[in-house]
């Protein structure tokens, strides 16, 4: 974490393009905190560049350094954040799932999607 004038930033250096959904950047979002992360793999699905992050490019030193500075630039909507992260909740999961299955059962057989 990266501590400047009361807020903190989830910052992450690890390639993500191994991974479809990193649940520690959707976490650090629950708790209405901007993510610092490389932009790739499941932070390119998980964070908002500009609204609930800042993703940089290269894993490098100067492109870290320069991420950090925009966050640290920028006024950050908590409630916003924290709504973002609500998108990738279990009961949204649910939710979605149930009505692909719904629209699927009510479609007319032999009907595709």
């Amino acid at each position: 974490f990266f501590f400047k004038q009361k807020t903190a930033y989830e910052i992450s250096t690890r390639d993500w393009s191994s991974d479809v959904c990193s649940s520690d950047l959707v976490e650090a979002q629950a708790c209405g905190r901007p993510v610092v992360a490389l932009g790739r793999g499941g932070a390119l699905d998980t964070v908002v560049d500009g609204e609930t992050g800042v993703l940089f490019a290269e894993p490098t030193v100067p492109s870290l350094a320069a991420a950090l500075t925009r966050a640290a630039n920028t006024t950050w909507d908590t409630t916003r954040i924290r709504r973002h992260a609500d998108t990738f909740s279990r009961q949204r999961f649910i939710a979605d799932i149930r009505h692909v299955v719904e629209d699927t059962l009510s479609a007319p057989a032999g009907q595709r999607w």
